[in-house]
Protein backbone atom coordinates (compact mmCIF):
# COMPACT_ATOMS: atom_id res chain seq x y z
CA UNK A 1 0.00 0.00 0.00
CA UNK A 2 3.00 2.34 0.07
CA UNK A 3 2.29 2.78 -3.68
CA UNK A 4 -1.06 4.33 -3.18
CA UNK A 5 0.91 7.24 -0.79
CA UNK A 6 2.49 8.82 -3.53
CA UNK A 7 1.81 12.16 -4.71
CA UNK A 8 0.10 11.82 -8.34
CA UNK A 9 2.48 15.70 -9.41
CA UNK A 10 5.47 13.10 -8.35
CA UNK A 11 4.27 10.59 -11.12
CA UNK A 12 3.25 12.23 -13.79
CA UNK A 13 6.81 14.35 -14.77
CA UNK A 14 8.00 10.73 -14.63
CA UNK A 15 5.50 9.10 -16.83
CA UNK A 16 5.78 12.59 -19.18
CA UNK A 17 9.72 11.91 -19.29
CA UNK A 18 9.17 8.39 -20.41
CA UNK A 19 6.15 9.09 -22.54
CA UNK A 20 8.50 11.59 -24.02
CA UNK A 21 11.77 9.78 -24.98
CA UNK A 22 9.44 6.80 -26.12
CA UNK A 23 8.19 8.92 -28.66
CA UNK A 24 11.36 10.66 -29.55
CA UNK A 25 12.57 7.35 -30.25
CA UNK A 26 10.00 6.14 -32.55
CA UNK A 27 9.81 9.41 -34.07
CA UNK A 28 13.48 8.54 -35.24
CA UNK A 29 12.61 5.23 -36.25
CA UNK A 30 10.08 6.42 -38.82
CA UNK A 31 12.18 9.14 -39.66
CA UNK A 32 15.14 6.75 -40.62
CA UNK A 33 12.54 4.59 -42.81
CA UNK A 34 11.34 7.34 -44.61
CA UNK A 35 14.90 7.86 -45.52
CA UNK A 36 15.09 4.19 -46.56
CA UNK A 37 11.78 4.41 -48.19
CA UNK A 38 12.71 7.46 -50.62
CA UNK A 39 16.40 5.90 -51.08
CA UNK A 40 14.99 2.59 -52.48
CA UNK A 41 12.25 4.72 -54.69
CA UNK A 42 14.87 7.12 -56.18
CA UNK A 43 17.08 3.97 -57.16
CA UNK A 44 14.17 2.29 -58.42
CA UNK A 45 13.37 5.00 -60.45
CA UNK A 46 16.52 5.79 -61.67
CA UNK A 47 17.01 1.99 -62.69
CA UNK A 48 13.49 2.32 -64.35
CA UNK A 49 14.56 5.23 -66.42
CA UNK A 50 17.90 3.49 -67.62
CA UNK A 51 16.38 0.69 -68.68
CA UNK A 52 13.55 2.66 -70.67
CA UNK A 53 16.34 5.03 -72.07
CA UNK A 54 18.38 2.29 -73.04
CA UNK A 55 15.79 -0.18 -74.55
CA UNK A 56 14.68 2.71 -76.86
CA UNK A 57 16.98 4.98 -77.51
Amino acid sequence: MSGSNRNPSQINPNIQEIAFVLFSEIRQLIDAAKQRAAFALNAEITLLYWQVGDRYM
